[in-house]
């Protein structure tokens, strides 16, 4: 009888999404999920920002879909799976199984490739958290560190020099390993060069 109240009446239905979703939300929070990790212990400005961006993820689900997208297709949305479990697939061979608090078509928030690298197979019925990667940009195009923190923190030993040149903390860094090595003229090329 549910289905049929959700079905007939979608202000319900609305409602009850999204209340499951900020819900869904918040615990994922408390799991040390690697998304959030780089937001933890943040200033308020850059959480509330965050907290802004989490607000405007969608609550959907895959129970009779086989595919959540296919390789070759154009990527603008990252996903966290609730519930259930999703295979990753490169030429139809598993790369990789994702499961609850786990995140997946992630790699495109530092990546530009307009195009999915692999498929993401549902395996059973699953319910994912899903962000549009456009609108993580927007919140945080007023200060630009941010991106490149969060890709350091989230990347790790796999992250581009280009984010850590591009953070001031980052840049520094680099710039004393550069001395160390006799070679801080190349830094400071590089930034006269961009400005």
């Amino acid at each position: 009888h549910f289905k049929y109240i959700m079905d007939a009446v979608p202000a319900v239905r609305d409602y009850c999404f999204d209340r499951i979703r900020a819900s869904c939300i918040e615990r994922l929070k408390q799991y040390h999920i690697p998304f959030f990790a780089p937001f933890v212990g943040h200033d308020s400005k850059i959480k509330a920002e965050f907290e802004h961006y989490l607000k405007q993820f969608e609550l959907r689900q895959y129970n009779n879909t086989k595919y959540v997208y296919r390789q070759g297709d154009l990527s603008n949305e990252l996903y966290i799976v609730v519930g259930g479990l999703v295979q990753l697939q490169y030429n139809n061979k598993k790369v990789a199984d994702i499961r609850c608090g786990m995140s997946f078509g992630d790699e495109s928030l530092f990546v530009r490739n307009p195009h999915r690298l692999m498929s993401a197979v549902v395996l059973e019925p699953t319910c994912v958290l899903v962000g549009n990667l456009d609108d993580f940009h927007d919140v945080f195009k007023n200060d630009p560190s941010v991106i490149h923190e969060f890709a350091i923190k989230y990347l790790g030993r796999d992250v581009d020099l280009s984010h850590v040149i591009n953070h001031p903390d980052g840049r520094e860094a680099f710039r004393t390993f550069l001395k160390s090595e006799f070679n801080d003229e190349n830094l400071m090329f590089w930034e006269d060069i961009r400005t």
